[in-house]
């Protein structure tokens, strides 16, 4: 399948296409607001009771590959629960279309831990 086709699926104006869902470098108003999404000062300021889930999944020719594998190790030295999946590919709509199934179990799984339906 090509991009084409899955944004034709998509249909959603202004994230159809791969380039309107890759993000274009717009500035944050000011460095409080970067920081506020900064993945390092949640895992450093946020007590891990309202810690968020987190999923990392990143392909080996992804060119964040390298990013989310320094994140991992983050997490494990700071002892923040994550679930961390690659496999190959690049950061593109192929990648993901292999990885969604994967991806949606895990959520599942963790919304019936929160809704108190699983241990």
């Amino acid at each position: 399948m090509s991009d084409a086709f899955i944004a034709g699926i998509i249909d959603i104006p202004g994230f159809s296409t791969q380039e309107e869902r890759t993000p274009a470098s717009q500035p944050f108003e000011d460095a409080a607001a970067a920081k506020a999404y900064d993945p390092f000062e949640i895992i450093y300021n946020v007590p891990r009771s309202q810690m968020p889930h987190i999923y990392i999944d990143s392909g080996t020719e992804d060119g964040l590959i390298r990013e989310a594998r320094e994140l991992a190790q983050i997490l494990m030295l700071n002892n923040v629960p994550f679930d961390y999946m690659q496999s190959r590919g690049r950061h593109n709509s192929e990648y993901w279309r292999r990885s969604i199934g994967h991806m949606m179990a895990i959520q599942y799984e963790v919304m019936e831990r929160a809704l108190g339906n699983r241990p």
